[in-house]
Formats: C-alpha cells, sequence, structure tokens
C-alpha cells in the first residue's frame, strides 16, 4: 500500500498532463497547471498566483519525453522566474531521468513521465510566471509536454488551518 501511495502523486500529475488541462487551484488542491502550450522556440509558460505571502510553497515539475534522445540520463531545463514587479532571474536545472529521488513511470516504447521535486519556494505572495525550456533547442521535439505544480508547505500555511 506504500508503494501505491507514491505513486498517486505521479500519476495525478501524468494525468493531468496528458489531458493538457489547466485550472486555478480548488479548496486545498494547488496544481496550478499541469500542461502549458509550447511556443515555437519550445518555451513552455506557467502562471501562478501565490495567495499566502508569508508562507513557503513547494515547487514540482513533470515532463513527457523521449527518454531514448537523452543518453546521459538528465533533462537540462533553463527556467526563467518572473516576480509580480518584473524583475527575473535564470536558473539551470539538471534533472535526472532516473534514481531515487525521481518519480519515473515508462510508457510505450521509450517514452517515460518523470517528475521532480523542484524547489521550496517563499515568494512572498503575488503573481509569478515560470517560463520553462529545454537548454539544448535541440532536443525541444524530444519533450512532449512539461507540467508544473506547487503545494503549500504546510508549517508555514497562514490561514488558520494545520
Amino acid at each position: 500500500m506504500g508503494n501505491r501511495r507514491r505513486q498517486l502523486p505521479v500519476l495525478l500529475l501524468v494525468a493531468l498532463l496528458a489531458a493538457g488541462a489547466c485550472s486555478k487551484p480548488t479548496g486545498d488542491s494547488h496544481i496550478v497547471s499541469a500542461w502549458s502550450a509550447r511556443s515555437e522556440g519550445g518555451v513552455y509558460r506557467f502562471d501562478a498566483t501565490f495567495d499566502d505571502s508569508t508562507a513557503s510553497y513547494a515547487l514540482d515539475l513533470a515532463a513527457r519525453l523521449v527518454a531514448s534522445q537523452f543518453p546521459d540520463g538528465t533533462l537540462e531545463l533553463d527556467i526563467r522566474t518572473v516576480a509580480p514587479d518584473g524583475t527575473s532571474t535564470i536558473e539551470r536545472l539538471s534533472l535526472p531521468l532516473e534514481g531515487p529521488d525521481v518519480r519515473t513511470v515508462l510508457g510505450s516504447g521509450s517514452v517515460a513521465d518523470c517528475s521532480w521535486r523542484w524547489r521550496d519556494f517563499s515568494p512572498g505572495g503575488g503573481s509569478w510566471s515560470f517560463l520553462i525550456q529545454p537548454a539544448d533547442p535541440a532536443l525541444a521535439k524530444a519533450i512532449y509536454g512539461l507540467g508544473f505544480s506547487y503545494s503549500l508547505n504546510e508549517e508555514t500555511r497562514n490561514d488558520g488551518k494545520r
């Protein structure tokens, strides 16, 4: 049963990624967008509004990709984070396609669905944008979709609920 509980979050995110759904959080759900349309240059855009200015959030990423196109076993992404005031930072991530901290579901052939915990994030509230693209533009076609979600770190929750 423990293994089944660990698979549930990745299966939920993969299902939303596959469906191409975009939605705002409802209730205690904090999936901002599980799919974003890719632009001509392979850029995925995710917009999120963080209501609790004192809270910290866990940010997660997911990808459906052709694993055989990544022979070194890593997916490198460039992420531009744009704050409500328009300032931005750029970060390069090297995400392993296998390992103890990677949730992977192998599909047919060499297609894989992977998800990772990106990082904890204390935004101070407001609307933020995350523009994500492969570090190597030649690999854009090997990525079928990217997903982004966040969840409130319960210990920082400031709405009176625990």
